[in-house]
């Protein structure tokens, strides 16, 4: 989620909240329906509430459709021939990236998400690592084993990756050991 569907999301929230409140106000009492009525007939026709009115749908639409992830590529080609064309699934390129950082000694746990940008890869990796790893080593080493993985396989470039270690745990110890 980028800065402007951040700034877009707290807009919104906001709004919604302050016309929740009006709506439970005015539920119970709290408002008499003659002042809600002269509210209404003072606002029609005012160009601030179609305008406040037209930002909230546009807002409303781009949260529905980022919601559903229309336009969001599922896939990416790797290579089109007089034959056809090679593809590789987005989840299938997350879950063997997945399987390559677990391969580094003192990470335990990971979570890859993967994202394209034309034909660029991006990945944010969400790892664990054991107390005696020297994460900003394991963090270069858990990127140059991503990368050299995917080019040798895919035969694409991954473009940037970023390292998120969110746990530092002594639970695996047993099954990955730092020699």
């Amino acid at each position: 989620m980028n800065i402007a569907d951040r700034i877009m999301l707290a807009l919104y929230a906001v709004i919604i909240a302050i016309v929740s409140l009006f709506i439970v106000v005015f539920s119970t009492g709290g408002i008499s329906p003659d002042t809600m009525s002269a509210y209404v007939n003072q606002a029609r026709g005012s160009w601030e509430i179609i305008l406040a009115a037209v930002v909230m749908l546009i807002i409303s639409i781009r949260f529905l459709i980022a919601g559903m992830n229309v336009g969001a590529t599922r896939e990416i080609t790797l290579y089109i021939g007089d034959e056809g064309s090679v593809r590789v699934s987005l989840s299938a390129l997350r879950k063997f990236m997945e399987q390559a950082a677990l391969q580094v000694r003192g990470v335990h746990t990971v979570k890859v998400r993967v994202t394209t940008e034309g034909d660029l890869i991006k990945a944010k990796v969400f790892a664990g690592v054991l107390p005696e790893a020297n994460i900003p080593e394991t963090s270069r080493i858990l990127q140059k084993k991503i990368k050299d993985n995917v080019r040798d396989t895919v035969g694409r470039e991954v473009s940037d990756i970023q390292v998120l270690f969110n746990t530092i745990s002594y639970e695996a110890k047993s099954k990955h050991r730092l020699d």
